[in-house]
């Protein structure tokens, strides 16, 4: 087995980060046509895992909004970043999401007591 040096490693990463927010790149190019320059700019951005769990939601959703909303209720994204993401404002996006039965809130306890106070 060769060595590999720490700095393989992170290169090896780097790469696999690459290709990988290529991928979703040109997925979401395909399924929704040209993108913003800052939508590319946050997919580059991204955790590896971020990047693939993007790409693994595109093939459950037909919309740029709806993989959005999935990212944001499965805590993935902040509503700021989805709402980028689908060309929404943040304030729409919440909106968008509150139509579509996605909890915008996640209080409990005494978090959600202090807010009826």
């Amino acid at each position: 087995m060769p060595y590999v040096t720490s700095v393989e490693r992170i290169g090896y990463q780097r790469g696999r980060q690459e290709e990988a927010g290529a991928l979703v790149q040109r997925q979401l190019r395909r399924r929704f046509g040209p993108l913003a320059q800052e939508t590319e700019d946050q997919i580059v951005a991204l955790p590896l895992e971020r990047v693939e769990a993007l790409g693994e939601d595109l093939l459950d959703f037909n919309s740029l909004v709806l993989s959005a909303l999935k990212g944001f209720e499965q805590g993935r994204m902040s509503s700021g970043k989805a709402g980028r993401l689908c060309g929404l404002g943040r304030v729409e996006f919440l909106l968008q999401a509150s139509r579509a039965g996605v909890p915008v809130v996640d209080l409990e306890g005494e978090d959600l007591a202090d807010e009826f106070v």
